[in-house]
């Protein structure tokens, strides 16, 4: 009898996909090509539109089949079904975000072009989910969790964009956290940490410095004894989420060798195995309609998201719009599936749905829609004292009908910026910032999405349901967007800081990332005007840390020196402040710093809210610069004084720091705590059974202020970070594009490529990318039948 470890070595080699040969394809028109290069990138050349998207789908889901289906499950509440009741919290919040219902909405919305793109695209998806069946060679996580993937369908794609911008959409969960600050802290003390944004602090479109953040501190009409308690919200959210981000430039030809644009861009956004982002070469070969470009996708998704073809490239960062509000809405004291709006009783949409569960018995949900959206939370019958009962629901633009999908099919055919611009317009969700470059030597910026326009309010705090004051009145227009074109300095930079000045008359948020990573992109691009694909990669993964040069001076000067080891001091004195995998200095300052935070907050939040707190550097940092001044604020006078609180979590920090690397500080380094590594999602699982998963652990530098940006948790692995990376000179935009996608192509732990990228991502290296084939590659044919 085969050993189980000898079952499960045949089942990993029989799921690769073949790399070399032909297959009869039941659906195409004509012959597909499919080069793959060294890192395992699909070149796919076909004669027609169909054959093309309906390859890409085969090929994707050879390569990523069991995280596309995963995903799908994530995103319409399904996991429990076979992961188990340790998804349950997911499902329910998946459910009543009601993601598959607004992807559903979306049908309408295309063209018959579009469709039938989508429809191709599903049909190869399928093919491959049939013969993989029929072969039985599914991936092995099909295997090991006993269940076989259902057909691919035209809305499980829409599915995928929304699940993208409800990953990048932070908001609702700034609203809870500071509602339920108020309740313990109070409105005095709550106000004090509402979102700023730094005096100076670098501006992307219009004064290059701000002057002046505003920020309302109203709280009326907002219900006293409600019950909602926001910790059962959270405990949906599976802990704390940061906040998804980007690096973005582009240089125009006076300030490069070439003379003519470079962009760069590396999105930020969770590091995980297989990675978000899968890579692709679409070519139309048959010459009557042209069709090449080269980028990354969201596996399931047809077409490129980011990317380049032969005439412009372009790239995205979050624009961490307030695209989602919170209403408070009250509850009919008889009636659930009524609340209340101007006085009146108006019926809500409800829903009755089944969470089937591994193994046990099925759940049954009840959800809720209102004018406003669905409901999240709600108080519970029990522990009210009178008839007044209260939901919270949430308003958000990725339910509205749209058509990203064909925006971004668009996008990869534009040819200018003119076309270019017309095709970003129908983007809704999430908003971004939109980087372009073209071959014509034209470089801009446009913040696309549907941002609101309130009646009142804005966006910090949940609002009353009940009234139409705190309505939305509509979005702002497309062209009264963020946008510059051009620029005389020759520089477009974004790093999710704040976008526009003071002078912009539309609200888009207040909670803007810090502007650290911008402010040192920027002064860097300045520093000459012969930029190369060579030296901004190494901009890219740049380690200096202006966080740490701007507050770590304020911090030394309040240290009792006497309450701190001998050899503490030098260490941060003479830093250089590179965030350096191998110095100690990064490791004190980062520890020390949350430390810091820590003391000052967490004994009033609590240990429920503390990990939910958002702006934490801005507001930290505004409270340091202050109390150097010799204006200490309630916060720090409640834990007393900064002086006392520096020394203190210092002597708390090198403490942690001797259990962790030992008493000697000549052996600390930032990288032994800094690491990143990719676990498989079943990585437990399979040990249970005797798998051995590859989990290789490699030691990083940078943080999460720094260019080369590496977050990472209180355990000091990285958590986010920039898994595809690419920078492109225009000039010559068949050989000098170089890009980098860790870990790597595959989806399948026994594949060369499945961790062959992420060695050369931690060493800052891109590598080529290459936008013809190639008669050196592994060629596949697919022919029809």
């Amino acid at each position: 009898m085969k050993t189980k470890e000898k079952v499960m070595e045949q089942a990993l080699t029989r799921s690769l996909p073949p790399l070399e040969g032909n297959i009869p394809f039941q659906g195409l028109e004509d012959v597909v090509d499919v080069y793959r290069d060294e890192r395992g990138v699909p070149h796919i050349e076909a004669r027609s539109h169909g054959d093309l998207f309906q390859a890409q789908g085969y090929i994707t889901a050879q390569d990523r089949l069991w995280q596309m289906d995963m995903t799908r499950r994530l995103a319409s509440g399904r996991l429990s079904e076979v992961l188990g009741r340790s998804m349950l919290q997911s499902d329910r919040l998946y459910r009543k975000l009601q993601l598959k219902q607004a992807a559903e909405q979306s049908l309408t919305q295309y063209e018959e072009e579009t469709m039938n793109i989508l429809l191709r695209y599903a049909e190869g998806v399928n093919r491959y989910i049939e013969q993989a069946i029929q072969e039985q060679c599914l991936p092995i996580e099909f295997l090991i969790l006993d269940y076989q993937p259902e057909p691919w369908s035209v809305v499980d794609t829409f599915v995928m964009g929304k699940l993208l911008s409800f990953s990048l959409a932070e908001n609702f969960k700034s609203e809870a956290y500071r509602y339920e600050l108020r309740k313990i802290v109070g409105d005095k003390l709550a106000q004090s940490l509402w979102p700023t944004y730094p005096d100076e602090g670098f501006i992307t479109v219009g004064n290059k410095k701000n002057k002046k953040n505003k920020c309302s501190h109203t709280f009326d009409m907002l219900p006293d004894e409600s019950k909602l308690h926001m910790k059962e919200l959270f405990m949906m959210l599976s802990g704390k989420e940061e906040k998804q981000g980007s690096n973005g430039w582009v240089l125009s030809g006076q300030r490069t060798k070439s003379g003519k644009p470079l962009l760069a861009n590396d999105p930020h956004i969770d590091m995980q195995t297989p990675a978000t982002w899968y890579q692709t070469h679409l070519s139309r070969v048959d010459h009557q309609e042209k069709f090449h470009v080269i980028g990354v996708t969201l596996p399931g998704v047809p077409g490129i998201v980011l990317g380049h073809n032969d005439h412009i490239a372009w790239g995205v960062t979050n624009a961490i719009a307030d695209a989602q509000d919170l209403y408070i809405e009250q509850l009919h004291p008889e009636d659930d599936h009524k609340v209340r709006y101007q006085g009146e009783w108006e019926c809500i949409t409800c829903k009755q749905e089944i969470i089937k569960i591994k193994g046990e018995e099925d759940e049954h949900i009840e959800l809720k829609m209102t004018r406003h959206g669905p409901i999240l939370i709600e108080d519970k019958k029990k522990e009210m004292t009178d008839d007044v009962r209260y939901g919270l629901a949430l308003k958000w633009t990725a339910y509205e009908e749209s058509k990203e999908i064909a925006a971004f099919l668009n996008m990869n055919t534009a040819v200018d910026w003119e076309t270019f611009k017309q095709s970003i317009e129908h983007i809704y969700s999430p908003a971004m910032n939109v980087l372009f470059a073209s071959n014509d030597g034209t470089i801009a910026m446009k913040t696309v999405g549907l941002i609101p326009i309130r009646e009142k309010g804005d966006g910090l705090l949940p609002v009353p349901g009940w009234t139409e004051q705190y309505e939305w009145k509509g979005y702002v227009p497309f062209h009264e967007l963020p946008e510059i074109v051009n620029p005389k300095d020759g520089v477009i930079v974004n790093a999710n800081n704040k976008i526009v000045d003071d002078h912009y008359p539309h609200h888009i948020t207040h909670a803007w990332e810090s502007p650290y990573r911008a402010q040192r992109i920027y002064d860097e691009l300045l520093q000459h005007d012969e930029w190369t694909v060579e030296n901004t990669q190494q901009l890219q993964v740049d380690q200096k840390n202006l966080h740490a040069e701007k507050i770590l001076p304020l911090l030394l000067k309040r240290v009792e020196k006497n309450e701190i080891p001998n050899q503490i001091m030098p260490i941060l004195q003479h830093w250089n402040c590179v965030d350096d995998k191998d110095q100690a200095a990064p490791l004190l300052f980062q520890l020390w710093y949350s430390k810091i935070k820590q003391n000052i907050f967490q004994p009033l939040m609590g240990e429920v809210l503390y990990p939910w707190m958002v702006e934490s550097t801005h507001v930290l940092d505004s409270m340091i610069v202050e109390a150097s001044l010799g204006k200490e604020n309630d916060w720090l006078k409640q834990s007393g004084g900064l002086t006392s609180i520096v020394t203190k979590s210092l002597a708390e920090t090198c403490d942690q720091i001797k259990k962790l690397q030992g008493d000697n500080p000549d052996n600390w380094r930032w990288g032994k705590f800094h690491r990143l590594a990719f676990f498989h999602p079943l990585h437990e699982v399979m040990d249970q059974i005797g798998m051995n998963v590859p989990t290789p652990m490699v030691e990083a530098g940078g943080s999460k202020t720094t260019v080369g940006l590496m977050g990472n948790n209180a355990e000091g692995w990285i958590q986010y970070s920039a898994p595809w990376r690419i920078v492109i000179d225009l000039d010559d935009i068949h050989h000098q594009a170089f890009d980098i996608l860790t870990p790597g192509q595959s989806g399948h732990m026994a594949s060369p490529f499945y961790q062959d990228q992420m060695m050369p991502h931690i060493d800052g290296k891109l590598l080529p990318q290459y936008f013809k084939s190639n008669p050196s590659m592994n060629k596949l044919t697919l022919y029809p039948v």
